[in-house]
């Protein structure tokens, strides 16, 4: 991930924090509409369950300057999903809910918005990374067992 596109995501990042609970209840539901079987592991009216969300997501952009210090810092994380049986389709769909809330957040296309081609482009890399980092956790957990 290039600095520059950290920092962009890391910026915007910013505008969309302070509604983080309803952004992490809009990820659950595109979540829980795309993957069914995923629903029970991310509960819409779960407060502690959107909160952890929230502050893994804020870890992540946080950490996307520094990926090898992020993707130690996502250990308990992997352990989670490899306990949860979440692969790449899973990890793939999780992204794009993720996205598609993001932009929807920041004014989608609209005119004037937020979001630009340049800004998807570096939350679509923020993304892939951290879905890579969370999947190579699982698949060292699993090494391990």
């Amino acid at each position: 991930m290039t600095p520059e596109s950290a920092r962009q995501v890391q910026h915007r990042f910013q505008h969309v924090v302070p509604h983080g609970d309803e952004l992490v209840e809009a990820v659950f539901l595109r979540l829980a509409e795309a993957k069914p079987r995923l629903a029970p592991l991310f509960p819409a009216d779960s407060a502690p369950h959107r909160r952890r969300f929230l502050i893994g997501l804020a870890f992540a952009v946080d950490g996307l300057d520094d990926v090898d210090q992020m993707i130690h810092g996502l250990c308990a994380l992997g352990a989670a999903c490899r306990h949860a049986g979440i692969g790449d389709g899973e990890v793939a769909a999780i992204r794009k809910a993720l996205l598609d809330t993001v932009a929807q957040a920041l004014g989608g296309q609209a005119r004037g918005s937020r979001w630009t081609v340049e800004l998807e482009a570096a939350w679509l890399e923020a993304a892939v990374c951290l879905g890579e980092a969370i999947l190579q956790q699982a698949a060292q957990g699993r090494a391990a067992a």
